[in-house]
């Protein structure tokens, strides 16, 4: 593994007095790419909600380069460099796709702005059309161009490819492996196995709260997770 970016250390947490995950343990190093697979209600959006910080956790240390962010609020994870693509959510329906894209004030002229648009043409076409007048997909696109545009160390991708089309998803693992290769670093939650392939370092899979398994990029990473599902 590069060197260390993220390391987690017996996170738990949940919503009031229920504990949805427990005791997750895990690290992910510079430039690396993890997906995080497993069937609905298993806990994989309320782990992606503790390491933003969307929720306090229960226990647990979350480090990022070395610094602990534990009890820092969504904001101020943010500012040290953790953006989160949220599953449910993802626009604000009464502002513009532009202005949209535009909250974080990273959204301008720039290499990175220009590839997004390049991938995806129909959010320029989309720039002044309220959000909530967009196809779920196109919703996904333009969270996905948000969160990548943050150009944080840490990115966080939820469920990112719901109703998206093929053409699209293939578009966006591009986009997260050349990012990658920069030298940032994403955790996807996904259970779209085509998108895991093209883009995964590794694959944790995940059940009751927990992190079962872990299997890297392999020729047979598909039949791997699938199988695991079925257990």
């Amino acid at each position: 593994m590069s060197d260390k970016i993220l390391d987690v250390k017996g996170l738990s947490g949940g919503y009031g007095d229920i504990t949805i995950v427990r005791d997750v343990n895990f690290s992910i190093g510079k430039g690396e790419v993890v997906c995080l697979a497993g069937r609905n209600g298993v806990g994989k959006t309320t782990l992606m909600k503790l390491l933003s910080g969307a929720l306090a956790p229960g226990k647990g240390h979350i480090c990022l380069n070395g610094k602990d962010l534990s009890g820092l609020n969504a904001f101020e994870r943010q500012q040290k460099q953790i953006s989160h693509g949220l599953q449910e959510q993802s626009v604000f329906s009464g502002l513009t796709v532009r202005d949209n894209l535009s909250l974080t004030g990273k959204w301008g002229k720039s290499s990175l702005v220009d590839r997004l648009l390049e991938a995806f043409p129909i959010i320029e076409k989309r720039y002044d059309v309220q959000a909530g007048k967009l196809s779920g997909g196109e919703r996904k696109l333009v969270s996905f161009c948000r969160s990548v545009v943050e150009d944080g160390l840490m990115t966080l991708l939820d469920e990112p490819t719901e109703g998206v089309q093929p053409e699209n998803i293939e578009r966006m693992g591009e986009v997260i492996l050349e990012q990658a290769k920069q030298g940032r670093s994403f955790i996807v939650a996904e259970q779209n196995l085509s998108l895991i392939e093209q883009i995964a370092d590794a694959c944790w899979m995940m059940d009751h709260g927990e992190l079962k398994s872990l299997f890297p990029a392999s020729p047979n990473l598909r039949e791997r997770i699938v199988s695991e599902l079925l257990i």
